[in-house]
């Protein structure tokens, strides 16, 4: 996910660029699809962006978000993959889910010698009463196994998680065993419960997308300030007048001098006045020559808007229009500054200002 404004230039670049990638990849998916519904195919390929590898975190954004590989088919199953690599059938599928090592039973309850079996209201009073010294009903036998942290089923001959301590079993579907650290003691398996291996996992993939991530900023850093030379003070510069501030047939830069630079932020000055704001390196260019000088700049301080205008030779702001719904004749705002209306103020065709005004 790439978050960012359409006026922002920092991140349209971002924005655009993955917004390419989806269509590419939908477009791809309705061509193989022969379907005319763009909106069934969203979440295939939301999973297929999602799963690819992304050269600036060094692994999926599905990875760095669950810490593993995304699972289809029976790997989404919670069985190890050498389990079912040889399944030919849905009968050996079934055969392979039945619990073995896993004791799902109740607890187990043995009769009394005449050969009764105590009813559950009796083992639950049995349960819930306090504890007092009398010897307990002969031939009741409870066995209370532990719950796995993993499967929640009971477990009989389970081990311990190392990190959080949580009864687990010992198969590859719900353990992990440590190789390379270190056994707390010689006794106590080094394993870890499912929970805890995902847990540990993604903590040392999210740091592995940080440092590739850093390393990628510091590359573009590198790149841009090889590509752009360093500004300093006293030098002509030319600053870009966006396309909403500036006329038609008006020049697309206007000229600067840099007045002041602060932790790679510069400040701007023209002959108007000192532009309030803050540019970049690559928010303006380079001039091979000297026209402005810093003491011939006033005091005062203008925007951009305000600075192209001064310095245009018509009205400086391009795309004058009204916006008039009907006739455009008394408060039309394109009659009274003397101006013709456009294409661009209204689809009106009864305008009474397509004329010449005189």
């Amino acid at each position: 996910m790439v978050h960012g404004k359409p006026r922002h230039s920092q991140s349209q670049g971002s924005v655009e660029r993955a917004n390419r990638d989806v269509e590419d990849k939908l477009a791809c998916w309705l061509r193989e699809n022969r379907s005319r519904t763009w909106s069934e195919g969203l979440s295939y390929v939301q999973f297929q962006k999602n799963s690819c590898h992304h050269s600036g975190i060094g692994c999926s954004p599905y990875e760095a978000m669950f810490g593993g590989p995304p699972k289809c088919g029976l790997a989404d199953i919670n069985l190890p993959p050498h389990a079912y690599a040889d399944l030919d059938s849905e009968e050996q599928l079934e055969q392979l889910l039945i619990p073995e090592a896993h004791d799902d039973e109740e607890p187990e309850r043995n009769t009394d010698p005449d050969g009764a079996m105590p009813s559950d209201a009796e083992i639950n009073q049995e349960l819930e009463s306090p504890q007092s010294d009398a010897e307990p009903v002969p031939g009741w036998v409870i066995e209370v196994h532990p719950i796995c942290v993993s499967c929640d089923l009971h477990v009989t001959d389970g081990v311990q998680c190392q990190e959080c301590s949580n009864p687990v079993h010992s198969d590859e579907r719900c353990s992990i065993t440590q190789q390379d650290e270190p056994r707390s003691s010689p006794e106590i398996p080094n394993q870890l419960c499912i929970i805890c291996s995902t847990k540990r996992n993604t903590s040392t993939i999210r740091l592995h997308a940080y440092s590739s991530m850093k390393r990628q900023a510091d590359r573009m850093i590198e790149n841009t300030n090889k590509r752009l030379k360093t500004g300093t003070i006293g030098e002509t510069v030319l600053i870009p007048i966006p396309d909403v501030d500036r006329g038609r047939g008006e020049h697309r830069n206007i000229k600067g001098v840099i007045m002041s630079e602060a932790d790679g932020f510069f400040k701007i000055g023209t002959v108007h006045g000192r532009l309030n704001g803050s540019y970049t390196r690559n928010q303006f260019l380079d001039c091979s020559e000297g026209f402005l000088d810093i003491s011939a700049i006033p005091d005062a301080e203008i925007s951009l808007r305000e600075a192209a205008k001064k310095s245009a030779v018509g009205t400086g702001q391009g795309y004058f229009h009204c916006g008039c719904l009907k006739g455009c004749y008394g408060r039309c705002k394109c009659k009274r500054a003397g101006k013709l209306c456009t294409s661009k103020c209204h689809k009106n065709s009864s305008c009474g200002n397509k004329n010449d005004p005189s």
